[in-house]
């Protein structure tokens, strides 16, 4: 059955879908599918007013089954998707089924059960790339659910992941640092005493030190580094 109830505006209906999408928190520990979940989510929802001995009142919602079919259809106008986890291999294969339900139904929804900012890079480019002119369509909306992960915020992309990131990089320049420190002094030290009858030489290793004749010229040497010669063996 489709059709919208007589006296109801289709672009009303959706955004009512829209709003009830929004709310809606799929619970894995209640049985069935999600998708069935959902069907009695926005039929109880979108009924709540209606008079339940006229169907003729009530809003259609129906299980729709089929990877690139709706899984919730409200009216026969209204397909709602639900995608789970978006990875780079999986955009293309969205984007067709958008393509696909835009043949079917004049308002699509889609709702992303897996909101995780690993994908988050994909879905916004599904996102940019559809529009409801692109397909034909008289209404499109995107809606994230909670991630299941109570650790993403640490992950995101927001200033505190990139303050986190920035102190990251400092550890490692710290530790190369360290690091080419250790092995200049080890090539000093590997080098031994002077041969006899010749005087060793200062070996500088700082920065903006010259090795001129008659000996090493520091030229504002950085701070902690040693410009003359290493400890005796």
């Amino acid at each position: 059955m489709t059709g919208e109830p007589p006296g109801t505006d289709p672009v009303v209906t959706f955004e009512s879908v829209v709003d009830l999408l929004e709310q809606w928190e799929p619970d894995v520990a209640e049985t069935g599918t999600a998708a069935g979940r959902l069907q009695g989510f926005l039929d109880r929802g979108l009924n709540a007013d209606a008079d339940t001995d006229s169907v003729l009142d009530r809003d259609v919602v129906e299980r729709r089954r089929g990877s690139n079919e709706a899984d919730v259809s409200v009216n026969g106008e209204i397909g709602v998707k639900l995608v789970g986890e978006v990875r780079g291999a999986t955009v293309d294969e969205v984007n067709v089924t958008l393509s696909l339900l835009s043949d079917w139904y004049s308002f699509v929804a889609v709702y992303w059960l897996d909101p995780s900012p690993e994908g988050a890079d994909y879905r916004r480019t599904i996102e940019r790339k559809a529009s409801a002119p692109r397909l034909d369509l008289r209404g499109l909306a995107f809606v994230a659910g909670d991630s299941d992960d109570p650790d993403d915020a640490d992950r995101s992309a927001g200033p505190a992941g990139l303050v986190g990131l920035s102190a990251g990089v400092a550890g490692l320049v710290a530790m190369a640092l360290a690091g080419v420190t250790v092995v200049g002094w080890s090539l000093v030290r590997v080098a031994g005493p002077a041969v006899a009858g010749r005087r060793r030489r200062a070996v500088p290793l700082c920065a903006g030190v010259r090795d001129v004749p008659g000996g090493p010229v520091a030229a504002a040497p950085s701070r902690g580094c040693r410009v003359g010669p290493p400890p005796a063996l």
